[in-house]
């Protein structure tokens, strides 16, 4: 069955606007509503078998978390990241993730390093098995999220889940884009993951800082040069679609 219409199928229970927001949440950051889509609330909510008051009502709790935009008479569209987007999300991902990775580097368990190296393998199965991006994504930030278990912190671990709402929603779209360029599947994980294991196997907290900071300056940069490709491409194909003849039907 098509994800979307899994995700957007019938629901029922009284907790209604909790339900169309995780259901809209889910359809936003695995890509089944596309950046810059607008949500349709009729149809959506023909689709969920509801009235349009909790679409409305959920929408606008998924503004207040950076997933929708509204525009005045046009309605609830799905957020499309640009480039200042992209440099706020991860100045603030790599100034977390940086102490939470010397905090967990001072607070590790022995069992932890061996979590750390399975969620690694995780990652791993899921590129070779070319299961797509997405799948590869979840993957790479469930590696990421241990970093914030480690440091026994709770508030480190709700910033993470927070950050990483953001992260899915951008990196998605990105990530999805690049593998109809290069038929890649986050191979960068690969690449620069292993060092940070190596660090905390070592226990060496500058190899760990210097690490992570190179993992995330990569994703970063690769993400900001494919977000301008793709907004290129999207804008030679609508000026394309001007210059088509109307009568042109081919």
């Amino acid at each position: 069955m098509d994800s979307s219409v899994q995700l957007l199928s019938t629901i029922s229970s009284s907790n209604i606007v909790e339900l169309v927001r995780d259901r809209l949440t889910e359809a936003i950051i695995t890509g089944a509503l596309s950046p810059g889509e607008r949500l349709v609330e009729a149809e959506l909510a023909r689709k969920m078998n509801i009235s349009r008051g909790p679409i409305r009502e959920a929408a606008r709790l998924l503004e207040q978390q950076g997933l929708l935009e509204s525009k005045p008479r046009r309605g609830f569209f799905v957020k499309e990241f640009g480039p200042e987007e992209i440099d706020n999300l991860f100045e603030m991902r790599t100034c977390l993730q940086v102490e939470a990775a010397r905090l967990a580097l001072k607070r590790a368990a022995p069992e932890d390093l061996i979590e750390l190296r399975r969620r690694f393998k995780e990652v791993e199965e899921r590129i070779d098995r070319r299961e797509g991006v997405r799948r590869a994504l979840d993957a790479g930030l469930h590696f990421h999220r241990l970093f914030f278990e480690m440091t026994r912190n709770p508030r480190f671990v709700r910033a993470f889940d927070d950050l990483a709402t953001d992260t899915r929603h951008l990196s998605a779209a990105l990530n999805a884009y690049e593998e109809t360029l290069t038929g890649e599947t986050d191979t960068y994980f690969k690449h620069h993951l292993p060092p940070i294991v190596e660090a905390f196997e070592k226990g060496d907290p500058d190899l760990l800082v210097a690490a992570v900071r190179i993992y995330l300056a990569d994703v970063r940069k690769s993400h900001a040069a494919t977000y301008a490709r793709m907004r290129a491409d999207r804008t030679a194909g609508a000026a394309k679609g001007k210059r088509k003849p109307r009568n042109d039907r081919s």
